[in-house]
């Protein structure tokens, strides 16, 4: 089968740990995996550093409801790149990270009909909210 790998992760943590095992995981297994994340293909192998505790970018200047609308917004411009993969590379099913207020795989999945395998690995919502706040 050939995967469409969509996430929104720069970390160099757990999550890159897990995205490049399941990854290869499937390439093992035969599978051919396109990825479509905020980087193209780079930020698998060599991401920005960040922790759970970083505050750079627009976090630091914004107030949460407005840092949390540009979130949300980062969506229209990875739904345009993830809708051109997803042409380019006709995949048999879009496989999606979950990040909050990220919701570019739910609408290419309506737009062009593909199976979508959503991967949810922590209640995001709360985490954020017992961590750092969450204004929505």
């Amino acid at each position: 089968m050939r995967f469409l790998y969509s996430h929104r992760t720069r970390a160099a943590d757990g999550q890159l740990v897990h995205i490049r095992a399941l990854t290869d995981a499937l390439s093992a297994r035969g599978h051919q995996i396109e990825m479509c994340g905020p980087g193209g293909d780079a930020e698998t192998s060599s991401p920005r550093m960040l922790s759970a505790d970083d505050k750079g970018g627009l976090s630091r200047f914004l107030p949460a409801h407005l840092y949390e609308a540009a979130e949300f917004a980062y969506s229209a411009r990875a739904f345009q790149r993830l809708a051109a993969a997803a042409k380019a590379c006709e995949p048999d099913i879009l496989y999606e990270r979950y990040n909050l207020f990220f919701h570019s795989g739910v609408w290419v999945k309506r737009k062009l009909g593909l199976p979508l395998i959503l991967e949810v690995n922590a209640p995001l919502a709360q985490e954020r909210e017992k961590h750092g706040g969450l204004a929505w």
